[in-house]
């Protein structure tokens, strides 16, 4: 940790060339600091921390030399010892201006002692500190001055000791010294541990579960595999935290290996005693002295036992945990985590885990590299490498290790190997978790690594039960001691153990494959069975026959494996239901025996027509001959009492199930598609475990022969069962009942037996005409799914609340063309589809569902208006509703935003109108653009109360972008200047998005297609360095991945509208300068493109900070009030348009026009507004508010000389010129009745809001607007070039009697405002 030496060195004796641990700086011209200095320096050296001290500064005066620089660069700690007179010495100042200098730049640690002085003085350089600096300021220049006072206030600023704080002397000595060995020692910890990769996290979370601040006991266990890294964690934090138990430490590496050597647990035990007492102890005996005891119990240890194996270790290593004092930390490391519950609460258990793809390949490239980069050529073995050992650190170091400086042949071979042979030194460190285990926990494991590795946890355990006597204890065990892990009930095993207990299995006969236990490898089970030489010795065989050639087998084949237990023939790579592909292990003679201990049998496409006629299956669990040739299984009864899964769907030559009633446990009968099955014996019924019950596609089986009674079966599948006629005559606890595809006609009184029936699927049967309406007695029913029911011409009347339903599929029941009765008894729908239906229009009753989540009207050709929606609406699809015209007005849609019901799930709203063609017909539905805003709109005040990311999209057929938005372009994307408020830092909630897409005969139809979004990119630049860049990703929704399965054209134009919040990321608007939005059209190449786009950012609202006015200060004060205006201009102008109409008169020419206009008049507007605006920002900010109203005034004239200019048709207007003036003189009219009234109007208004700013140009942009639509779209931009110019020249040549003029309103102005907010100070 330190240096060698245990002394303090003097510049005077001591070379400049070591290293030192402290370098310290003081004043010693004072004996008292001096007598502080040295006992510091004995303090430090004691605890053998090498430390400078420069004694020959009095001989050298205030000149720093280079050798004492190199010092303070090279010195790891720096203690500055402030004194009264440190300040009086400029070598000293020197010095810490250099110490404070390499802090910053190799981030060295300094430590401030203020030894009998005021930090304050220090900090501030008053007191002695400022006498001294007056003395410097003759002798030293201002630059050298300044840069010490700013060292000065740094080192005052950090953390560190007051002689008056912390007393007496010899305690201030101490903590510094025990402060100083804290930060050596994580130092020197960081750098022994700089190669580990990964360590550093882990080793937090270690040390977080330690709780260092507490003063109680405490006990915490590292757990993981073998290899992965429990030794160099617990290593690392020892070193980091040891320095704080005053010595009384102790690493005890490889207790499981230590403790059977000479002298066992006991020797172990006193050695650590003798560590702790710092005295030889050789007490030899298993009970410890009392006065020992009492000795350790007053003592604050830590102490890292590390590999233990056995509970009894514990026991007598740290046995009765009262033995240690208060304060003590105890570390354990073990592969057993069963034994750390013994000593260690679960919650103080850290289980290591694996490295990352990124961590693995730095350790690995560290290793076989000694670099930070892969090399170019071996950069695909290094990650066929890293992919073998999985993040275990111990396989990528020793892989690692033995590659480096090997040729790429020989790391192909090398890596070649590694799957037929394991590297003995990783399978050696595995293999101890292996032989700890007892024989049936061994055979469990094997059988685990070699069949059920990645299976499903309850299906391996049904198996597993008819082999071992206690399985799921054996697999806890295992998951204790780190050998598996059973997550999401998939159980899983990492490679490299995998790998160990394959290696365990071949080293049984390396020679002869068929003595071995089981089988895996298909190389060797190719050539057993090719040549029949399994054995007794083989309990298991899995093979993939995707990987060997066609084999005919021999009809004795499995006699000879008579312990055989497991068989899986398999094959995952050919499609299921293709006659044409044949099973790879032929049966050309048949098969004459199966062995009697068999437990699971499965072989896919089974090539036989029977089984074996001596059949003696007492212990199968499972028969599964998916898609085989077999036409029965056996004749009359056989009993198969163990028997829990019967799988023989495809197996077209099916034609009878036999009685199975001596297999009384049978849980799953699955005879999916077996096309030939005539008959199922009513034996069925009396299977009490029964739970799954599946006939889909077997078409020749019509129904039960008579009333069955099912008391355990859950799901019974009877689709596309083509001969089933009439409703199945069946009773019980059943729970799913599919008959979708069946020729059922009517659902009989009788469905009131299924009283605990939650599914029902009745869609595409086509002849059903009438369902009962004791449908409405299943309280339970959740989920019906009617869909394609052509010839259904009624829903059941409701005559009973149905609490229990959530899903109600009644999509292209044609003949419905009434909606269901008293629908509000369906009070827990969540999903309506009413898809291809021939509704005109929903009854007013369905705003009653308020748990109504979803609507889906797609295809709906005769719908024309949505009156009414559930408050609790989050999805509405109306997607191809041709004759849709009119939809809810603002408020319902205001109160889906505001529901109290979406916001508590976090909003998330979607409404699809996507080739809803009369929408776009303005006349037919003028007010659908105006009863979709307020969704967006209204999420600028529900915003501030939602703490969830909120969504909105909108789709629906149009080419404007809506005259609100604040910023609107041409194109895929635009540049936003974002404005800065002085006081009024806004933060950004969120933005609302627009884009139209132009669509020009777009065909979605291929299954990746279905889905179509608009992606966008926001990334917000700030205005400093010291800001990171914020991007923003997302995209718009035309159709999302929600059960869409039908293809769609678009051939026209379509406005997507959209809101995303972004609660969790903290954008203030001064902070930010600019905005850039960029989209991306759903598919260029099927012919679509983004024409116009438009973004407005919604803020929270704004903190305004209130300053203290003065009648100086005014013209400073109200620098924001432009701002508030050009953020308030939209809903200005939305004012405007209520009074005057439509806001937008257009001629006759134009309502021909069968274009649209892309671009409206106010667009235009905003697109000048922004840089009109930007203008006049600037002016306020520059000159105030007095000079801002000259700028209103400049623009009232011009505008006038504009609109003469127009009267005398020098510019050809877009309107007659009778129109155009009477529309000017009025708009002239009310901006100068305006003008003249704001004296008094400004007397009234808020000064600090700059509302009376926002009167006067909200009239302005008015009469501006009124001129756009004159002289059009052109003309306006020529004008705002001209105007800009006009004012820039002239302004400063009309100030003077522009002040003239004004000067006294203003004065009366002033006056007025300054006795006004002296009356609201007081």
């Amino acid at each position: 940790m330190g240096a060698s030496s245990s002394t303090c060195s003097s510049s005077t004796t001591t070379n400049y060339d070591r290293e030192y641990d402290v370098f310290l700086s003081f004043r010693g011209e004072n004996s008292t600091s001096d007598r502080f200095k040295s006992h510091l320096c004995g303090a430090l050296s004691q605890k053998h921390i090498e430390t400078f001290i420069d004694d020959d500064k009095l001989n050298r005066g205030d000149e720093t030399s280079p050798a004492l620089l190199k010092a303070i660069e090279e010195s790891k700690i720096s203690v500055v010892i402030f004194s009264k007179d440190y300040a009086s010495s400029k070598g000293c100042l020197r010095e810490l201006a250099e110490i404070i200098k390499y802090k910053k730049k190799n981030k060295r640690i300094v430590i401030p002692v203020f030894y009998q002085v005021n930090p304050s003085d220090v900090r501030k350089q008053t007191g002695s500190f400022n006498d001294a600096f007056a003395k410097h300021n003759k002798q030293v220049s201002g630059d050298e001055l300044q840069t010490w006072k700013a060292a000065l206030t740094e080192a005052s600023n950090l953390s560190g000791f007051d002689s008056s704080v912390t007393r007496p002397e010899s305690r201030l000595v101490d903590e510094i010294v025990k402060d100083v060995l804290k930060k050596l020692n994580v130092m020197f910890a960081s750098a022994d541990f700089r190669g580990l990769v990964g360590i550093d996290s882990r080793v937090e979370s270690v040390k977080s579960l330690l709780c260092m601040e507490t003063a109680d006991f405490r006990v915490v266990g590292i757990w993981g595999m073998g290899g992965i890294g429990k030794t160099t964690i617990a290593g690392a934090v020892f070193n980091q935290i040891s320095c704080q138990f005053d010595g009384c430490c102790c690493f005890v590496a490889n207790v499981r290996e230590e403790s059977e050597n000479c002298g066992g647990l006991v020797r172990l035990r006193d050695e650590i005693l003798s560590q702790i007492l710092g005295e030889n102890l050789n007490i030899g005996t298993p009970n410890i002295p009392p006065l020992v005891k009492r000795r350790i119990q007053s003592k604050k240890v830590f102490i890292v036992l590390d590999d233990v194996n056995s509970l009894k270790q514990l026991e007598v290593l740290a046995g009765g945990l009262d033995r240690f004092g208060i304060g003590s930390r105890l570390i354990i490391t073990t592969r057993d985590k069963q034994l750390l519950l013994n000593f260690v609460a679960a919650y103080n258990i850290y289980d290591v885990v694996a490295l990352d793809k990124h961590e693995a390949l730095q350790l690995f490239c560290n290793c076989a590299f000694k670099e930070d980069h892969i090399p170019k050529d071996f950069m695909v073995f290094a990650h066929r490498a890293v992919d073998y050992a999985r993040g275990n650190p111990l396989a990528l170091k020793v892989l690692g290790s033995s590659l480096y400086r090997k040729s790429e042949q020989d790391w192909e071979s090398a890596l070649h190997k590694l799957h037929k042979i394991p590297n003995l030194e990783i399978l050696s460190v595995l293999r101890i978790g292996y032989d700890a285990l007892d024989r049936e926990e061994k055979n469990i494991l094997l059988d685990i690594a070699c069949f059920f590795n990645g299976h499903n946890a309850n299906y391996s355990i049904q198996i597993l039960n008819a082999c071992y006597f206690s399985t799921q204890a054996g697999l806890s065990v295992l998951v204790d001691k780190s050998l598996m892990t059973i997550s999401e009930n998939k159980i899983k095993m990492h490679d490299l153990l995998q790998e160990m207990c394959w290696e365990i299995v071949c080293q049984e006969s390396f020679n002869n494959p068929g003595e071995r236990s089981r089988l895996h490898n298909h190389e060797d089970i190719f050539r057993i069975l090719k040549r029949n030489t399994g054995t007794e010795s083989v309990k298991g065989i899995q093979l993939d026959m995707s990987k060997i050639k066609n084999v005919d087998l021999s009809a004795q084949a499995f006699e000879k494996m008579y312990n055989l237990r497991f068989l899986n023939f398999y094959d995952w790579s050919q499609e299921f239901g293709d006659p044409t592909n044949a099973c790879k292990v032929q049966l050309p003679y048949g098969l004459n025996y199966l062995p009697d201990g068999l437990r699971y049998f499965h072989w896919f496409r089974y090539p036989s027509k029977v089984l074996p006629s001596k059949l003696n299956l007492d212990h199968l669990v499972e028969l599964n001959l998916f898609e085989s040739n077999v036409e029965q299984l056996w004749e009359g009864k056989q009993d198969v009492p163990m028997l829990r899964r019967l799988i023989l769907g495809l197996s077209r030559n099916l034609t009878r199930i036999p009685d199975l009633s001596g297999s009384p446990y049978l849980e799953v009968i699955d005879l999916i598609n077996c096309k030939s099955l005539l008959d199922i014996s009513s034996s069925i019924q009396h299977l009490n475990n029964l739970c799954v019950l599946r006939l889909e596609g077997c078409e020749s089986h019509s129904s039960f022969s008579s009333n069955i009674r099912f008391e355990s079966l859950r799901n019974l599948d009877l689709s596309l069962c083509s001969s089933v006629m009439k409703f199945p005559q069946i009773s019980g606890n059943i729970k799913m009942l599919s008959l979708n595809g069946t020729e059922i006609e009517e659902v009989p009184a009788s469905i009131e037996n299924l009283s605990k029936l939650y599914f029902l699927d009745l869609s595409d049967c086509m002849r059903l005409k009438h369902i009962s309406t004791n449908i409405c007695k299943l309280k339970c029913l959740r989920s019906l799914i009617l869909k394609n029911c052509f010839k259904l011409e009624s829903f059941p009347e409701i005559l009973e609340k149905m609490e229990s339903m959530e899903i109600l599929d009644l999509s292209y029941c044609t003949k419905l063309d009434k909606f269901p009765k008293n629908i509000v008894y369906l009070s827990s729908l969540e999903q309506l589809v009413l898809r291809g239906n021939n509704f005109e229009s929903l009854p007013e009753s369905i705003k009653q569902l308020s748990n109504l989540r979803e609507l889906w009207l797609n295809d709906c050709n005769k719908l024309q208006s949505l009156t009414v929606l559930p408050l609790g609406l989050r999805y509405l699809e109306a997607e191809s509703c041709e004759q849709l015209q009119s939809l809810p007005d603002a408020s319902n849609f205001a109160e889906l935003v505001t529901s109290a019901q979406i916001i508590s799930r976090g909003s998330c709203l979607k409404f699809n109108f996507t080739n809803c063609l009369k929408l776009s017909d303005q006349k037919a539905c003028s007010n659908v653009l105006a009863e979709l805003l307020p969704i967006i709109k209204h999420m600028t005040t529900t915003e501030k109360e939602l703490q969830k990311e909120a969504n909105i999209d909108i789709c629906y057929p149009g080419n404007e972008i809506p005259d609100w938005f604040s910023y609107a372009s041409f194109g895929s994307s635009m540049f936003i200047q974002l404005p800065q408020h002085n006081g009024c830092n806004r933060k950004i909630l969120g933005v609302a998005l627009c884009v139209v897409i132009a669509f020009k005969e777009c065909c979605f139809n291929d299954i990746d297609q279905l889905r179509v979004r608009v992606p966008f990119v926001c990334c917000v630049h700030p205005r400093t360095i010291y800001r990171r860049l914020v991007k923003l990703k997302g995209y718009l929704t035309v159709r999302d991945d929600r059960e869409y399965t039908d293809k769609i054209s678009i051939d026209m134009d379509h406005v997507l509208l959209g809101y995303r919040s972004y609660p969790n990321v903290k954008i203030l608007e001064d902070d930010y300068a600019t905005c850039t939005v960029k989209f991306v059209a759903p598919d260029e190449g099927q012919n679509c493109k983004v024409k116009y786009c438009g973004v407005s950012l919604v803020y929270a609202e704004p903190e305004i900070i209130q300053p203290s006015i003065s009648v100086e200060k005014f013209g400073s004060t109200n620098q924001d009030s432009g701002e508030t205006m050009v953020e308030e201009i939209p809903n200005e102008a939305e004012t405007s348009q209520s009074e005057n109409g439509s806001g937008c008169d257009r001629s006759e020419d134009e309502e021909k026009d069968p274009q649209p206009k892309p671009v409206t008049g106010y667009k235009s507007m905003l697109l000048i507004n922004d840089k009109v605006g930007h203008f006049y920002c600037t002016l306020c900010d520059r000159f105030g508010l007095l000079l801002c109203y000259c700028w209103n005034f400049l623009v009232c004239l011009v505008y006038r000389l504009c609109a003469l200019y127009g009267e005398i048709n020098i510019i050809q207007p877009c309107i007659s010129p009778e129109k155009f003036n009477a529309t000017n003189q009025a708009s002239e009219e009310t901006m100068v009745e305006s003008y003249t009234k704001f004296p008094n109007v400004a007397d009234t208004c808020a000064r600090g809001s700059g509302k009376s700013a926002h009167f006067i140009n909200n009239k302005v942009f008015f009469l501006h607007h009124t001129l756009l639509k004159g002289v059009g779209l052109l003309h306006c931009y020529c004008w705002s070039f001209l105007v800009c110019l006009f004012g820039g020249l002239c302004v400063f040549g009309l100030l003077g009697l522009l002040l003239l003029h004004l000067s006294t309103r203003c004065e009366f102005y002033l006056s007025y405002h300054a006795q006004n907010m002296q009356v609201r100070k007081v």
